[in-house]
């Protein structure tokens, strides 16, 4: 693994599933797109630091009649020296929900037991305990910290329920915080 200095921008999209982020890393080396399991917890802003690399290929999608090639890093662990959240410029729809990615690449549905049909909300998980969608981490403290491993469609009920219930994501320390 290397690591890699530059700024990570990351907007927000709403998909099919509930919204995700997307990110751009901007560094000497060139420009990619992002695949980070953590990139959900993050607002939308512009994050300098030092990005360790999983490692970097590129991948090609299909874009109405035509085929788009990206260079693509994965990101193991973000070490930031700088924060500036906030609106970035608008991205066009034509990027994928990394959950219709991996549904394709395996050929199945949701890992999680939520059906496609069912969208991903910010309301109480459905059909799960605060228990059983926080595992380990239950109870919830005045300070969590996310396990982005547990799969995307988990992750991002963990993530909404914490927006929506008093917490505030901390993108320095990378740590839900419960507001006062």
């Amino acid at each position: 693994m290397s690591t890699i200095s530059g700024r990570l921008v990351v907007n927000t999209i709403n998909g099919k599933f509930g919204t995700f982020n997307v990110g751009t890393l901007y560094s000497s080396m060139g420009d990619y797109v992002v695949k980070y399991d953590g990139l959900d917890e993050f607002n939308e802003g512009s994050y300098d630091g030092q990005f360790i690399v999983r490692r970097i290929y590129q991948k090609t999608r299909k874009f109405r009649v035509g085929i788009i090639i990206e260079p693509v890093v994965e990101i193991e662990g973000v070490m930031l020296d700088e924060v500036y959240e906030g609106n970035q410029d608008d991205l066009p729809d034509a990027i994928p929900d990394p959950i219709e990615e991996e549904m394709e690449a395996s050929g199945s549905s949701l890992g999680s037991g939520v059906s496609p049909d069912e969208s991903v909300s910010s309301e109480e998980p459905v059909d799960r305990s605060l228990e059983t969608l926080f595992g380990g981490v239950w109870p919830l403290g005045d300070i969590v910290k996310l396990d982005p491993t547990v799969g995307r469609v988990t992750f991002r009920e963990q993530r909404d329920y914490l927006n929506d219930n008093g917490y505030e994501f901390d993108s320095m320390k990378q740590i839900w915080v419960a507001k006062d």
